[in-house]
């Protein structure tokens, strides 16, 4: 196969744009737009809580708690410009605090009341999902004219560049499978990403990794929100996305009568895998206009002759892309399917489904039951910590989430836990093991996020490096100035504990506490934690005994 050219490249930018809104100014009556100045975060904030079963605290209600009128230069420094999209700019800018450099997108705030939903759909998606391969948010701000989304920065290009030629096999199968896995996750919590492209799809560094890369998927300010676990039901409505990359049932919903669902997105994530694999459109050749590519897409044939001109091609991957590209959506995979396929099962990096020693387990369950008897305090600590935390910090703990995950699901189901404890034969009683489930799955839905995993199970050492209290007094600080007042401990605490730890953290006459203070406060509170969990861990083996 040849180097890959530059043309399947350009097909990113062929986005809808203003040829989809004169489709829809045909069809639809003019309305009149008043200029808004309600606050986007005020939605968003109305938007989660009522999805919300229960006033838990998690990270997702943790990045709620910064008010998000604050300045965003007291935080953020250095901008430069990275990219400009559909939905707003994207800059590249350092944390003040930490020095630590991350992206901010810039989103222009509409003038029309009804579209307030549609702009916050970027933050409310995010402050939802907590995936390894979804670009993770750390918070947001909002002034008169625009929101301001941060999250982690990922410089190591997108998964369009990646070339058979000369990228590893295996890697560009785990990398795709990356992917896979954030889909999957997605549509498992009713959300369907609808502009999955090459430009969506960043790669970031990643030192677990031996050639160091692993995908993430960004940019959600085109998402669909359906009921969670309810595949094939068509709700979702609108042309919205980016042209060479729609599936044919998202194209033909400019008819009020068509509408789609998730499935929308493995269309897309196999038009990429498409793409990378052979160099060419599996509908369209490059040169296909967008009227063109229109028609071809929602009528047209698999060009199968691009698969077979491309040589070396695995079976596996024909067969991936045959089930991803089917025209009726019901008949096409989903992305729980797609993940067990043999060709998104790569041998490059350690076993997909590496084993959780019972001993292992027992120490982690041990600790999750005593952060069910830590206060809000301690535990919130512990989650913005586990939020913040870098993959090598964490890595023993993520590889036993990942034995858990039983599905690559992205969350540990109760059942799998219990089936797990059982295998490990860490015997509990009933009242004990719905105290650990419930710690760990504390809105009740089912599912272990991968951050409330850490949050429970990392040990109290951990915060205790400069690092990690630096970062947990940055999240403290929200108008970063270099204290913390009364004020930004009651919007994550409420009033009761803000004010039993404004007077443990020596906070001055005008309720503020200094960086000093709030280290020492924690240090403290830390090492009476893993005092704690000792005396627990002696007091169980004097029982047994």
């Amino acid at each position: 196969m040849p180097h890959k050219a530059a043309a399947p490249r350009a097909m990113t930018c062929w986005n809808l744009g203003c040829w989809t809104t004169a489709l829809e100014q045909l069809r639809s009556p003019q309305r009149s737009c008043k200029p808004t100045s309600q606050l986007i975060s005020s939605v968003i904030r109305h938007r989660m809580l009522s999805k919300r079963k229960s006033e838990t605290q998690d990270i997702h209600s943790l990045l709620l708690c910064p008010d998000p009128s604050r300045r965003l230069d007291r935080s953020y420094t250095e901008p430069q410009p990275l990219g400009h999209g559909g939905f707003g700019q994207v800059f590249r800018m350092k944390h003040r605090m930490s020095g630590e450099v991350r992206a901010i997108k810039v989103i222009a705030k509409p003038s029309c009341l009804d579209e307030l939903q549609t702009v916050s759909n970027e933050v409310y998606a995010l402050l939802q999902l907590d995936h390894l391969n979804i670009a993770k948010l750390f918070e947001y701000f909002e002034d008169k004219g625009s929101i301001y989304v941060v999250t982690e920065l990922c410089e190591g290009g997108n998964i369009g560049e990646l070339d058979p030629m000369e990228d590893d096999s295996d890697e560009i199968r785990l990398l795709f499978r990356d992917v896979a896995r954030a889909i999957a996750y997605c549509h498992s919590e009713g959300i369907a990403h609808r502009d999955l492209k090459f430009d969506n799809c960043l790669l970031a560094h990643c030192n677990d990794r031996r050639l160091g890369r692993m995908a993430k998927v960004i940019d959600f300010g085109l998402a669909g929100f359906l009921q969670a676990g309810v595949p094939g039901e068509g709700e979702l409505e609108g042309v919205v996305g980016t042209l060479y990359f729609l599936a044919p049932e998202v194209l033909k919903s400019t008819d009020p009568l068509n509408s789609y669902g998730l499935e929308c997105d493995l269309w897309s994530f196999g038009v990429m895998l498409f793409v990378v694999l052979t160099n060419e459109h599996p509908f369209c050749s490059t040169a296909s206009g967008p009227e063109d590519a229109y028609r071809r897409i929602a009528n047209g044939c698999l060009r199968l002759s691009c698969l077979r001109n491309a040589g070396a091609l695995a079976i596996e991957a024909e067969d991936l892309l045959r089930s991803l590209l089917v025209k009726e959506p019901l008949n096409r995979c989903s992305a729980a399917e797609a993940l067990v396929h043999p060709w998104l099962q790569p041998e490059l990096e350690t076993p997909a489904s590496p084993s959780c020693k019972p001993e292992q387990l027992r120490s982690l369950v041990e600790r999750i039951s005593s952060f069910s008897r830590f206060s809000k305090f301690e535990q919130a600590i512990l989650t913005v910590a586990a939020h913040e935390a870098k993959p090598k910090d964490v890595e023993e703990l993520q590889q036993v989430f990942s034995a858990l995950d039983l599905a690559q699901a992205g969350w540990i189901s109760r059942d799998d836990l219990r089936r797990a404890l059982k295998i490990c034969d860490v015997r509990l009683s009933k009242m004990e093991t719905d105290a650990v489930l419930d710690c760990l799955d504390a809105d009740q839905d089912g599912k272990i996020q991968h951050t409330d995993f850490l949050a429970a199970t990392l040990k109290p050492a951990h915060v205790k490096s400069e690092k990690v209290l630096e970062e947990l007094f940055n999240f403290f600080d929200f108008q970063g100035t270099g204290h913390i007042t009364h004020e930004d401990l009651k919007a994550v605490l409420g009033q009761d504990l803000a004010c039993h730890v404004a007077v443990q953290a020596r906070a001055n006459a005008q309720g503020v506490i200094s960086q000093e203070n709030f280290r020492a406060f924690i240090l403290k509170a830390m090492n009476k934690l893993e005092l704690q969990i000792q005396n627990e861990k002696s007091l169980a083996a004097m029982m047994v005994l």
